[in-house]
């Protein structure tokens, strides 16, 4: 946990239309998370991920709506429903 909160509060470093850098630490102010981009920002959302598809099947979604979740990488998710009659 440390180090997750290490990660969101680190500074972030922009360069403006002149080229010149600025170091911001707006999103830990307005505790907005992490920047866009970020190689910590994947890892996050696998993180929610996993927990939203394990409860969508635990609370039978799945099976009811026929609708199945397809994750890929960090940042797609496509529901798909089943035709009734059609083979796959």
């Amino acid at each position: 946990m440390h180090l997750i909160k290490m990660w969101l509060e680190a500074p972030v470093e922009e360069t403006d239309e002149r080229g010149n850098k600025h170091r911001s630490t707006r999103n830990r102010d307005e505790g907005r998370g992490p920047p866009q981009g970020s190689p910590i920002s994947p890892v996050f959302s696998n993180l929610y991920m996993r927990r939203f598809v394990l409860g969508w099947k635990k609370l039978g979604h799945e099976e009811r709506w026929k609708a199945y979740l397809v994750n890929n990488a960090d940042d797609l998710v496509h529901l798909r429903s089943s035709r009734s009659g059609a083979s796959s």
